[in-house]
């Protein structure tokens, strides 16, 4: 049903399934290179093209914002009244296994990435909220994998490919009950086209405005205009426009120890 460049799912389907001690966490859940202030698209993932989203098995442990997980991740988040920003790196190694006259062989070469990002409260009724990131060899960490990790060489060495793309998110309050939000993401990729070929990806970006009504706090009704764009590295482009409607009810359970409550 899925695979580790996206989703990370299994049959049956698994999205999020950790325990929390304290400030252990071990299981799967978002990788910790991911920032969670993402804009307010109908889709979920409706910035695909400027944000890191990927889940991960991890053993993480917190520390004034910090973590780390196999793909080696380190976060550090700074909060104030006016709002938050975060600021991560990831480390990891990308490898390549091949047979060379019957014997197994493996290449490895270093990825690495920087993301930056947060929300900024704009008054009572306003946020923004941006996500910049950069590096090689992020391949499934970004954009949903738009782009691989790597290429392979004539050598069978292996290149890392360098990617950035980010998003930038409006959100205003017109009343308690109905807001906008306007949000602009793109990514582009360096391929070696030499290696790649020229038919790989090269940018996409994407524009969006909507207007969300929720009569009650768990439940949404919106509607969306959305204009997409996608180019290959030889030239080709294309694009869509979406006119798109939606209807979310959020299922909130609570418990509460306190005396006289249930």
């Amino acid at each position: 049903q899925g695979d580790e460049r996206v989703s990370n799912s299994f049959n049956p389907r698994l999205r999020h399934f950790f325990f929390q001690y304290g400030k252990w966490i071990l299981g799967q859940t978002w990788t910790t290179f991911q920032i969670l202030d993402i804009p307010e698209d109908l889709d979920f993932a409706g910035a695909a093209d400027g944000i890191v989203f990927n889940r991960q098995p991890q053993i993480r442990f917190i520390t004034s914002g910090s973590a780390f997980a196999p793909d080696l991740v380190a976060r550090y988040n700074f909060g104030r009244t006016w709002g938050h920003l975060s600021l991560a790196g990831l480390l990891r190694q990308l490898n390549h296994e091949f047979d060379e006259e019957g014997v197994t062989k493996k290449n490895s070469t270093p990825g690495f990435g920087v993301t930056f990002g947060g929300l900024i409260n704009l008054g009572e009724r306003d946020d923004l909220r941006f996500q910049a990131t950069g590096g090689q060899g992020l391949g499934r960490y970004a954009a949903l994998n738009f782009a691989n990790g790597a290429v392979i060489d004539a050598d069978e060495g292996i290149e890392a490919i360098p990617s950035y793309l980010g998003f930038v998110g409006y959100r205003h309050f017109w009343t308690d009950k109905l807001r906008t939000n306007m949000n602009v993401s793109g990514v582009l990729v360096d391929n070696n086209v030499e290696l790649s070929g020229d038919e790989g990806n090269e940018a996409a970006y994407s524009v969006s405005a909507n207007l969300i009504y929720s009569p009650v706090p768990s439940l949404h009704f919106g509607v969306e205009l959305m204009r997409g764009v996608r180019e290959l590295e030889n030239g080709a482009n294309g694009k869509f426009d979406r006119l798109q409607f939606s209807g979310k009810y959020d299922f909130r359970f609570s418990s509460s120890t306190e005396e006289g409550a249930s």
